[in-house]
């Protein structure tokens, strides 16, 4: 499935188990936010450029892998072949734990 938002944000909230091939959502000139289930069982990766915010809140957080380099940011969870991949362009990402209240961009 996939996703291309363009001067609007996204939101993706992911369901404990990912099924199917997968999602690939983009956003251009918006924001984006994705809730993750605590127990979430599936592969994760939000990539942004390197003067994007990226917001990682709750203890969701604990269980990804932070890359910064090459002019790149890169959030990743969950294994190194993620069924649902998410990125923004000039906009900021939220990644919370999914129902607990969101932050601020």
């Amino acid at each position: 499935m996939n996703a291309r938002v363009e001067n609007g944000g996204l939101s993706i909230t992911l369901p404990e188990r990912w099924e199917g091939k997968g999602l690939e959502a983009h956003a251009q000139n918006g924001g984006l936010v994705v809730s993750v289930p605590k127990s979430f069982n599936g592969g994760l990766e939000v990539a942004a450029s390197e003067h994007t915010s990226i917001i990682c809140k709750d203890d969701i957080c604990s269980a990804g892998e932070r890359t910064w380099d090459n002019g790149h940011k890169l959030f990743r969870m969950g294994g190194s072949n993620p069924q649902v991949r998410a990125s923004t362009q000039n906009g900021g990402i939220v990644i919370e734990e999914r129902g607990h209240s969101r932050g601020e961009m």
